[in-house]
C-alpha cells in the first residue's frame, strides 16, 4: 500500500483515531480468559451493571500479565506499534483512556495488530487475505462435509493456534464435534454454556476452536470478516439484519417506499445465536 500513489487502506486512519473505533468486545475476546473473570461477566444477569474485565490468558495474541499494569507494559503494545505478523494482536489500553458505552461491547482492549502500518502513514505491506484465513476456511470445509474429517480440520486449526497463540494443540478426534479442547480452567477458548443458560462457561469444542481462531486471525484483515462468518455460523445477535436493503436515497429517487431488514418481526433477521446473544433469556 502507498496512500500517495493510488493504493490505500483509508479506513485504517479512522480506525486508530480513537479507542471508540476499535475497542474489542469483551464478549468475544473474553473467550480467551483463564482467570474466571469471563465466567463472572456472563453470570451477571443485569447487563447494565457489567464492568470491564481483565482477560488473563496464555494466548500470545493478547498482552501477557495478570494485572492491567503488567499488560499495559507488555512488549509490542507501545504507540510505535509493530509489524502486522507479530504478537500481540490486541493491547490493554492505558488506564484512564477507556471509552463508555454498551456494557456488552466496551472493554479495556484495543485492536493493535498492524499499528506500525498506521505509524508509517499507511505505506507498506498490508494483507488483504491471509494464509490463516484460507487454512481455516479449509478446516471449516472438512468439518462440514457429510463424513467430517477431523484430522485434516484440526491440523489446520492447530497451525495458528499452536505456532502463533502458543496454545496446546487440539485433541485428535475422529467421531464427534463435542470433544473439547484441552480441558480444565486453563482451556482456551471458553464459551457460554447452553446447559447453564449461557451464564456459565464450558471448554470449547472443535467448532468453537475453529471460530475462535478465525476471529483472531482475520480481525480487520478484510471487509466484514466477523459479520459474514458469524452469519453463516448462526452466531449473530438475534434480530441482526442478515443483508442490506437498497439505500433509502436510491429508493427515494425512484419514488419507491423505504424498507429495512432485521429487528423483531422483521425480514432477514438473525435467529437466536449459538452463544446466548438473544433476548429474553440470553446474555443480553
Amino acid at each position: 500500500m502507498d496512500r500517495l500513489n493510488g493504493w490505500d487502506i483509508v479506513w485504517y486512519a479512522q480506525h486508530f483515531a480513537s479507542a471508540a473505533w476499535h475497542q474489542m468486545s469483551q464478549f468475544w475476546l473474553g473467550m480467551a480468559d483463564t482467570s474466571g473473570s469471563y465466567a463472572a461477566y456472563l453470570a451477571n444477569t443485569t447487563p447494565s451493571t457489567r464492568t470491564q474485565i481483565l482477560i488473563v490468558t496464555p494466548d500470545r495474541r493478547f498482552p501477557q500479565g495478570t494485572t492491567r499494569t503488567a499488560q499495559n507494559a507488555a512488549p509490542g503494545t507501545g504507540s510505535a506499534g509493530q509489524p502486522f505478523a507479530n504478537t500481540p494482536y490486541f493491547r490493554n489500553r492505558p488506564t484512564g483512556s477507556d471509552i463508555a458505552g454498551d456494557p456488552l461491547q466496551v472493554s479495556m482492549y484495543d485492536f493493535w495488530r498492524g499499528r506500525a502500518f498506521q505509524q508509517a502513514a499507511r505505506v507498506g505491506p498490508y494483507p488483504i487475505i491471509t494464509a490463516a484465513e484460507i487454512r481455516l476456511l479449509a478446516a471449516e470445509g472438512y468439518l462440514r462435509i457429510p463424513a467430517p474429517n477431523f484430522t485434516e480440520a484440526i491440523n489446520r486449526i492447530n497451525v495458528s493456534r499452536v505456532a502463533i497463540g502458543v496454545l496446546p494443540a487440539l485433541n485428535a478426534v475422529t467421531d464427534t464435534l463435542a470433544v473439547a479442547a484441552p480441558a480444565g480452567n486453563s482451556c482456551v477458548p471458553k464459551v457460554p454454556d447452553a446447559a447453564q443458560s449461557y451464564r456459565g462457561v464450558r471448554c470449547g469444542n472443535v467448532w468453537d476452536a475453529l471460530k475462535y481462531e478465525y476471529r483472531l486471525e482475520t480481525a480487520y484483515t478484510g471487509y466484514g470478516n466477523w459479520f459474514f462468518p458469524a452469519r453463516g455460523w448462526g452466531d449473530l445477535p438475534q434480530y441482526t439484519a442478515t443483508q442490506w436493503p437498497v439505500p433509502y436515497n436510491e429508493m427515494d429517487a425512484r419514488g419507491q417506499a423505504f424498507y429495512g431488514f432485521g429487528g423483531p418481526g422483521g425480514v432477514s433477521g438473525a435467529g437466536p445465536g449459538n452463544y446466548g446473544l438473544f433476548s429474553p433469556g440470553g446474555v443480553y
